[in-house]
């Protein structure tokens, strides 16, 4: 009974991380076109814009945050289906889910703003920055799961939640990046166009599109 209630739960857990891994592409997609078209701005000299293609890379990251944990707060179960998971065929599942996704939603802000800030940080020096947040993600993540099994007794959602922390602390740490005021890059209005947005979404779609086709393909082999 022990060893089936633990299968539950992992396969629970594992059926979430498709969703989590379109929220990753999804956040690929604003870093990778705000880093090319941000490329061209600081390669002919132009601060001002490329300050605000950095600003709009943010908001614009922000609000698919939002978005998401809005969608997966008031309809998990579409959310779920989109993972794969029949909830009239497998009913067992969906606390597991739910439990997990709740946990892990309070750090989808933090995954998001990782991914849009760390390609603008390798462009202005701060490459280790990344490498030292990277690790106290990880170090963060791995003592969260033990104080959650050995401590707290959290659970499933526990687990989620430790993950959760475990992000915002790597945020923080790259934050202290963009409080500095000798960084190149800064959050500014100055210069801020509609131009910029389109610009991001141009350069960022052919990336995307690849990257979700071999999700895809992963999928159905």
């Amino acid at each position: 009974m022990y060893m089936k209630k633990k299968s539950r739960i992992f396969r629970g857990t594992a059926s979430i991380f498709l969703a989590l891994l379109v929220i990753l592409l999804l956040a690929s997609f604003i870093s990778i076109g705000g880093q090319i078209v941000c490329s061209q701005k600081v390669g002919t000299g132009k601060r001002d814009e490329a300050n605000a293609v950095f600003t709009v890379s943010v908001i614009f990251g922000a609000g698919i945050a939002v978005l998401f944990v809005l969608f997966s707060v008031f309809f998990p179960g579409v959310l779920f289906r989109v993972c794969g998971v029949s909830l009239s065929k497998q009913p067992d599942l969906y606390d597991h889910m739910l439990h997990y996704l709740h946990g892990y939603l309070i750090g989808i802000p933090a995954v998001v703003m990782v991914q849009v800030f760390s390609p603008f940080m390798v462009m202005d020096n701060g490459k280790k920055l990344v490498s030292l947040s990277a690790t106290v993600l990880c170090v963060a993540d791995i003592a969260g799961d033990l104080l959650n099994a050995f401590v707290f007794h959290g659970g499933i959602f526990g687990m989620g939640l430790a993950t959760s922390v475990a992000m915002w602390l790597q945020l923080g740490v790259l934050a202290i990046h963009f409080v500095k005021r000798s960084g190149y890059f800064h959050f500014s209005m100055k210069a801020l166009t509609g131009r910029h947005l389109k610009d991001i979404v141009k350069n960022g779609a052919l990336s995307f599109v690849r990257e979700l086709a071999t999700v895809l393909r992963d999928i159905a082999t």
